[in-house]
């Protein structure tokens, strides 16, 4: 009995065979790492917002006056982007003397809200120039 050796190698089959997997992998990869890097850019942004917000309504809190009823605007550079905020306030009946503050945060090339915080300020609450608060406005 005689045996013939094959020659050593791959075939084209096996050779594309592998391809396909290996591009199939590479794919995946790519996708996983494209969402990753995705996510990670919304935070940041999320996050600016959410410290953009929160700065304005302590700036609100800290002003020696109440701030006017109603919605104002404004835009503010943070990060070397533009950003752009919305408050409005509103009186609640149920305490005297107290203003319901919310502040919205987008970027300035987009109209979603990335960011919103909800605070009060009154005159039950100690002005920023350290004087007691008038209890009985």
């Amino acid at each position: 009995m005689t045996f013939q050796l094959r020659p050593r190698g791959f075939t084209l089959v096996e050779v594309l065979v592998a391809l396909v997997i290996v591009a199939a992998a590479s794919a995946a990869v790519l996708g996983a790492l494209s969402n990753a890097a995705n996510s990670a850019v919304y935070l940041r942004d999320h996050t600016f917002a959410q410290w953009i917000a929160l700065n304005r309504l302590t700036e609100v809190r800290t002003a020696l006056v109440q701030p006017a009823l109603g919605k104002s605007e404004g835009a503010v550079e943070f990060a070397g982007e533009k950003w752009q905020w919305q408050q409005e306030v509103v009186k609640d009946d149920d305490v005297p003397g107290v203003r319901h503050v919310d502040v919205s945060v987008h970027r300035s090339a987009d109209a979603q809200v990335l960011a919103t915080a909800i605070g009060i300020v009154g005159a039950a609450i100690a002005p920023a120039d350290g004087g007691l608060p008038d209890w009985d406005p």
